[in-house]
């Protein structure tokens, strides 16, 4: 049995160019069909940073990340949920009706994500929440 080479310009014609441009086409247009996605820009010092922001839906489907949209094996309104730094955008950006809740690892990974710091206070507190979580989890 033999095999066809993808290398063989009469297989295929198309570029790596080519092909990673196709590829970030299909990728813009998945992203445009996802109601909890949006691309925010936002000035830092003197540039424009784009920032793509991964919404979770409504109570019952799995959480995902905000920042790379991968999905938790969580669901939104479940008591697992106090694991993940939870975040509601409700800026009504591109005529939203509703808040894009956003889940984060952990209260840095939002401050990295969106260039911003937030209290020490709310750190704290949600780290001590989510370790004595977790230690529930171990023991039960």
């Amino acid at each position: 049995m033999g095999y066809e080479d993808i290398n063989d310009s009469d297989f295929n014609d198309e570029t790596s160019v080519e092909f990673k441009a196709r590829q970030r086409r299909t990728a813009a247009s998945v992203k445009r069909l996802d109601k909890y996605y949006e691309e925010v820009y936002v000035t830092f010092g003197n540039e424009v940073i784009t920032l793509n922001l991964y919404g979770s839906g409504s109570i019952g489907t799995r959480i995902r990340n905000a920042v790379t949209g991968d999905d938790a094996n969580v669901l939104v309104g479940s008591s697992n949920e106090d694991l993940f730094f939870k975040v509601s955008d409700s800026s009504g950006r591109y005529g939203r009706q509703h808040p894009l809740v956003l889940y984060y690892d952990s209260p840095e990974q939002f401050e990295n994500h969106y260039l911003t710091t937030i209290n020490q206070n709310i750190k704290n507190q949600w780290h001590k929440k989510k370790n004595a979580m977790s230690r529930r989890h171990i023991q039960g």
